[in-house]
């Protein structure tokens, strides 16, 4: 099936699991089921690459604080980045969070999109030649869901790892050709908004774990406690609005 204007063919997208099939699969054509596949599953093969390496640099950390603490900064910093936590699936060591959004509202948004169509039409041009330039991804729905999983405190800190995943409720990978990996920037925007939005929770919880203490040891010695301030409302970044992090971005060696 063509754009307007005949010159592109339209991909369904299983967005951040990428799934990748022709829409309208009975129309006519320059463009095969077999090279369709030859060019998704080299695009498989690119993204795979790319994301164990995203994994392997920006997944986990060790950070400045207790297992609690990592572990409430975790569960906040989910709200701040427009998902939803599982509180069934959400007991310490261990937050899951998730939302829904159509047409690859995180996977395949603007930002990432623009960074990533042209990367990807050269795959698709090396896969099959010049015909691949004449594809481009037509997203549905995706479920994003985001695990973070708090260590044991050590002498160095407690380690945190975070992971994303998505998956598409309505894509048939038996009838069409699908592709099981999340585009690389939508990752790596994926860790960006996590990690920074990670710090301030962690930094904030300090604080106020700190004031606490300090507030009790006064309490203990009898004299009176100071007012508390109201922790100031952080601004929601959703999944739609996720950017890709700046080239050669990598998060403080210790939160």
């Amino acid at each position: 099936m063509n754009e307007p204007g005949g010159r592109n063919i339209r991909l369904a997208a299983r967005a951040a699991v990428a799934a990748l099939a022709l829409l309208g699969a009975g129309c006519a054509t320059s463009t095969s089921m077999e090279q369709r596949m030859l060019a998704t599953q080299r695009l498989e093969q690119v993204w795979a690459a790319e994301n164990r390496m995203t994994r392997a640099e920006l997944a986990s950390r060790i950070v400045d604080g207790t297992p609690a603490q990592a572990h409430r900064a975790a569960v906040e910093t989910m709200g701040r980045i427009g998902l939803v936590v599982d509180d069934s699936r959400s007991q310490p060591p261990r937050v899951v969070a998730e939302s829904t959004f159509a047409d690859g509202g995180w996977s395949w948004n603007e930002q990432v999109r623009l960074s990533e169509e042209p990367r990807m039409r050269q795959v698709f041009v090396q896969a099959i030649g010049p015909s691949g330039a004449r594809l481009v991804m037509a997203p549905g729905e995706e479920v994003l869901t985001v695990t973070a999983v708090t260590g044991s405190s050590t002498r160095d800190g407690t380690e945190i790892a975070v992971d994303f995943v998505s998956t598409s409720p309505n894509v048939d990978c038996v009838q069409q050709a699908c592709v099981g990996e999340m585009a690389p920037m939508a990752l790596r925007a994926g860790y960006y908004e996590f990690w920074r939005a990670f710090d301030e929770e962690l930094t904030a919880i300090r604080d106020f774990d700190r004031a606490e203490a300090e507030a009790a040891a006064r309490r203990a010695r009898s004299q009176r406690p100071p007012r508390s301030r109201a922790r100031p409302v952080q601004p929601q970044r959703p999944p739609r609005d996720w950017t890709p992090p700046p080239s050669g971005w990598r998060p403080p060696p210790r939160g």
